[in-house]
């Protein structure tokens, strides 16, 4: 698009990136979600099953969507681009959040146990660090997802303040001719 000062001056507009990035975000969490579903369809031809892969993708990529859509649409304007207290609430909610999202992830009292001749010929190191590697896979994958939430905000954000640095400069130049 072009705006048309006048005196026949011509400067380009930037077109503006934000819709187009929403857009492939949920696209992109839609595929992450719905891809496991539609890999079972052809091997499972049960409904079951399905279903059971639909429960499964939402288990594991639910709470990381939730995660990064809480930190991009809400906590990241409010609280990361504000002064040092709103950092810190920023930090202490993601910390938590992703506290309670690991948390999920190790195993529940109720999930069947193995078998006691299973048990006794794996060393109990191995099993600790099977659950703190699971722990700490978790906490990562949700850092990570933070920081990408993070990465693109700001992104949107340095656009949208170039964006209107530019606006500023037209003003300025059409003040300037008037």
């Amino acid at each position: 698009a072009i705006a048309l000062i006048p005196d026949g001056i011509h400067i380009m507009k930037k077109p503006d990136l934000n819709q187009p990035i929403r857009i492939v975000m949920i696209i992109i969490w839609i595929v992450m979600i719905i891809t496991p579903v539609l890999s079972s369809v052809p091997v499972a031809r049960d409904w079951s099953t399905v279903l059971n892969a639909f429960k499964a993708s939402l288990h594991t990529t639910g709470p990381a969507c939730v995660l990064f859509f809480l930190n991009y649409l809400l906590l990241i304007p409010k609280f990361f681009f504000g002064d040092g207290k709103k950092k810190a609430i920023f930090y202490a909610v993601n910390i938590a959040i992703i506290a309670l999202i690991v948390s999920r992830s190790i195993p529940r009292p109720q999930m069947p146990p193995l078998p006691d001749e299973v048990i006794s010929h794996i060393p109990r190191r191995v099993i600790w660090g099977m659950r703190f590697f699971r722990i700490f896979t978790a906490t990562c994958m949700n850092v990570f997802i933070v920081v990408i939430a993070i990465g693109l905000r700001s992104f949107i954000r340095s656009n949208e303040l170039i964006m209107k640095y530019e606006q500023e400069r037209r003003n300025a130049a059409e003040a300037e001719l008037s």
